[in-house]
């Protein structure tokens, strides 16, 4: 994606420029400098930034040699280098991770960050049938700590994870 430039605004000023676009955030550590995502969320607040990632196959994994695809790829703590030429090929970071970095970089509530990580790429996205513990609502539910990190995970109504 293209950058910011006097001369070529790109899509990055539009997109912070405008008060209806919601914006997708890699807030790993790795894509962002901290600096530039404390700008974003003094621009664009809350409401309108998506906490997203571009985790690939050894998020969460040891460091080391991975696929991604045909193409080899080293993993070194959250960033994912090509083997052969270094470009970043991804990310070695969790959801959780990219949520608990904003959460550090900007010292969020943890009602912003539930906006940030959920709500507000539902509502982007229509999707009626999430959001609040309601009844007729699906049952999605993350059980978080403090830090946050994740204690537990129920889909459709299941426990799918437990710490």
């Amino acid at each position: 994606m293209s950058g910011i430039d006097q001369r070529r605004p790109g899509l990055t000023t539009a997109a912070l420029n405008y008060s209806d676009v919601l914006v997708e955030i890699i807030s790993d550590g790795v894509h962002i400098d901290d600096e530039v995502l404390k700008l974003i969320y003094k621009i664009k607040g809350p409401d309108q930034i998506s906490i997203i990632t571009d985790s690939m196959n050894a998020k969460g994994l040891d460091d080391g040699k991975y696929k991604l695809g045909n193409l080899e790829v080293i993993k070194d703590g959250m960033t994912a280098k090509l083997s052969s030429n270094e470009a970043l090929a991804g990310a070695g970071a969790t959801f959780d991770h990219n949520v608990r970095n904003y959460k550090r970089v900007c010292n969020l509530e943890i009602t912003d960050l539930a906006k940030m990580a959920s709500t507000n790429i539902a509502k982007q996205m229509k999707l009626s049938d999430t959001g609040p513990i309601e009844v007729g609502k699906l049952a999605d539910i993350v059980i978080l700590d403090n830090e946050p990190k994740v204690l537990l995970t129920i889909g459709k109504g299941k426990i799918i994870y437990k710490k």
